[in-house]
């Protein structure tokens, strides 16, 4: 066997960079599996994030169809209201109509009334003159 002489270079070279250095097939692999692995949490990672927004995303879609339904039902409440406040209204209206036909009523009858008041009073003023013509006409007689 040659002896190598140190201070001779060898046809060799040793690499500069990790890029230059050999690689064996099985430290290829265990690389490989150890990037697999890596990917595969954080795949797993990202799948339970996701799930994990999923849930929050069901949680807020559930209050938001209970407020839904919250307003649906005071829709129909306030329809409701609205349509019995409806209802009273035309009550009330009818009934004005009905007291206005009333006072209307009143009024005319008033007027008959006021009539007959001015009739009557017109007939004491004529008699209390003619007594009065009569009485001056009996105590001028009288008088002669």
């Amino acid at each position: 066997m040659k002896k190598v002489k140190k201070n001779s270079k060898s046809k060799l070279k040793e690499p500069k960079r990790d890029r230059e250095l050999p690689v064996t097939k099985r430290y290829l692999e265990l690389t490989k599996q150890e990037i697999k692995r890596e990917i595969s949490t954080h795949l797993l990672e990202t799948k339970a994030g996701f799930a994990k927004h999923d849930a929050r995303f069901t949680k807020h879609d559930a209050k938001f169809d209970e407020v839904h339904r919250e307003i649906s039902s005071l829709r129909l409440e306030m329809r409701a209201g609205f349509t019995m406040n409806e209802a009273k209204f035309e009550e009330l209206k009818t009934q004005l109509t009905k007291m206005l036909i009333l006072v209307e009523d009143q009024n005319d009858r008033n007027l008959v009334v006021l009539d007959a008041w001015t009739t009557v009073y017109e007939k004491c003023v004529e008699t209390e003159n003619r007594v009065e013509e009569v009485e001056l006409r009996t105590s001028g007689s009288k008088q002669k």
